[in-house]
């Protein structure tokens, strides 16, 4: 078992990769160059409508893991090798959520970049589960059985969503809808 020290460490990294990850996404929103004209200005703007939306999509489903992982923190007693190795791995597909985000605003209508994003957001989801399932089977947390499945579903529920590679409208604004309903719940 690992000393409370080591806890404030990983969740300091955490916090780290999040707010690196974060701001990599609005570096794929670009200012028009040169001079621009007020009807150019709002052509511009429309056009850069989708690259908005998945920054704003992609920030905010990490906004939503970020606070399930403070959420989990807030609830550990200790922390051990297990659980270190499961946070490493969920913290390298969190940094990769600049790039799934970049394939899909660049390439949006090809299979393949949407699969990316939703693979990457799915194994977060996932990981983010396992080590909520690893912390409370090892018994380094401090959390009554069901709170920890209350947590363990809302985790499940988000990584389910981000499952299936469906690029319709349909699938975007179920999306949405959950996305608000969990931050109502957190926020």
């Amino acid at each position: 078992m690992r000393q409370k020290n080591e806890e404030e460490q990983i969740e300091g990294l955490a916090d780290g990769i999040f707010a690196i990850a974060m701001t990599l996404l609005v570096l794929g929103i670009e200012v028009p160059e040169g001079i621009i004209t007020e009807s150019s200005m709002a052509s511009y703007l429309t056009l850069l409508a989708p690259r908005i939306y998945i920054y704003c999509l992609s920030f905010l489903l990490l906004g939503i893991f970020w606070r399930v992982n403070h959420m989990q923190f807030e609830n550990l007693r200790e922390v051990d090798t297990g659980f270190l190795w499961i946070n490493i791995f969920w913290l390298m597909f969190v940094a990769m959520v600049p790039f799934s985000t970049e394939l899909t605003r660049d390439y949006g209508g090809l299979v393949t970049s949407n699969v990316i994003f939703h693979v990457n957001m799915l194994m977060i989801g996932l990981l983010l589960s396992a080590s909520w399932f690893y912390a409370y089977r090892n018994g380094l947390m401090d959390v009554e059985r069901d709170q920890y499945l209350r947590a363990l579903k809302r985790n499940l529920l988000i990584c389910g969503n981000r499952g299936a590679p469906d690029n319709t409208i349909h699938a975007r604004v179920q999306l949405h809808c959950l996305c608000n309903q969990v931050l109502k719940r957190f926020i």
